[in-house]
Parts: C-alpha cells; structure tokens; sequence
C-alpha cells in the first residue's frame, strides 16, 4: 500500500467497523388463535431486542433464547409458560419488552392468546 493510501485507510475505519453491525428493524402483523403459537426468530444474534406489540385482545408474549425455542413452544402449547424467558407480559393488549444481554444470542418472541385477535409486532435491536 503507498503512503499515499495508508493514511485514507486509517481515516475510514472507524466508519467500516460501525457499519458491520448487524441491526434489526422488522414488524409484523398477524390473525392469531388460541391453538396458535406464533414465533419470530432474529436473522442473526443480537445482545439488545426491544419488542412492541398491540393487539386487539390481551395477548401473551414471550422473548426466549432460541436454542430453547422448542421447548418452549411445546410448554405454550401445553398451556405452560415458557421456563426462563429473557422477558415477559401476559395478557395485555399493547405494551413495550426490551432485553439487554451481555452477549450476542439468538432470540425468538413467541405470542400467544386466549382469544383470537390481530396482533402486530415491531421488533428492533442491534
């Protein structure tokens, strides 16, 4: 590299390393039932999630590490709550979940109801 170049590289990295983090901004709307367990898993590890959601009902709405999600939603299915979520509200209409870890993980939301209802989440992290 010249020396002509070199001192333009080390201008420009910071700027390339704040680029590579991968960021989430998704919103879903969905028609939910009660014997319906919906999941949204993040695209790629994330160490902060922050989860709105409203609905037309009261809804259950859970941040799990998807490793476990399989279990998880097997307890939901069996009208259990999920054993160790990252973060919780049960039966509220709207409402604002936010998760900070010290590490990057998978996570998955997973919503639940007792009546059927139209739920939209707006999930955002980084």
């Amino acid at each position: 590299m010249s020396r002509l170049h070199l001192p333009l590289a080390i201008a420009l990295l910071p700027f390339l390393a704040v680029g590579c983090s991968p960021r989430l901004e998704d919103e879903k709307t969905v028609d939910l039932t009660p014997e319906m367990v919906q999941k949204y898993s993040t695209p790629s590890p994330l160490k902060n999630l922050t989860v709105n959601y409203q609905s037309d009902k009261p809804v259950s709405i859970y941040v799990v590490d998807t490793a476990q999600e399989f279990r998880d939603v097997e307890n939901l299915t069996n009208r259990k709550p999920p054993a160790a979520p990252f973060a919780k509200d049960e039966k509220k209409s709207t409402g604002e979940l936010s998760v900070t870890l010290t590490e990057k993980r998978s996570l998955t939301i997973l919503v639940v109801c007792d009546q059927a209802t139209r739920v939209k989440v707006k999930m955002s992290g980084k």
